[in-house]
């Protein structure tokens, strides 16, 4: 089992959401479980209008950015010394699909849960 499945899981159902907003709150309320069972209780996941902002640590930020229910960007935070994050706009590929995201989304939040 990973720490995403419930994400995973869901939009492969048949009562999927369809829209930005629902696959977008759908998101943040599986990272937001995901993190809890990682253990990273600091964690501060905001979720609306198509971007999921995920403040995993205080060493550790991510963007996704939900375009449909299988077309996501993912972006990582750079943190300042003064606790300041740099969201840089680096997207020059094509959205990620479902898997692909899912994946990638896992092994940052293992890589928080790490640290």
């Amino acid at each position: 089992m990973t720490v995403l499945d419930a994400f995973r899981h869901a939009m492969a159902g048949s009562d999927a959401p369809r829209d930005v907003d629902g696959v977008t709150r759908l998101l943040g309320t599986c990272v937001r479980d995901a993190c809890a069972g990682l253990g990273l209780t600091e964690a501060d996941i905001h979720d609306g209008g198509g971007w999921v902002t995920m403040l995993l640590t205080p060493k550790h930020a991510w963007e996704a950015v939900v375009e449909g229910p299988d077309a996501y960007q993912l972006y990582p935070g750079h943190i300042r010394e003064n606790g300041d994050i740099v969201w840089p706009n680096i997207w020059v590929a094509e959205p990620y699909d479902l898997p692909k995201f899912v994946n990638l989304l896992e092994d940052a939040l293992q890589e928080a849960s790490a640290d």
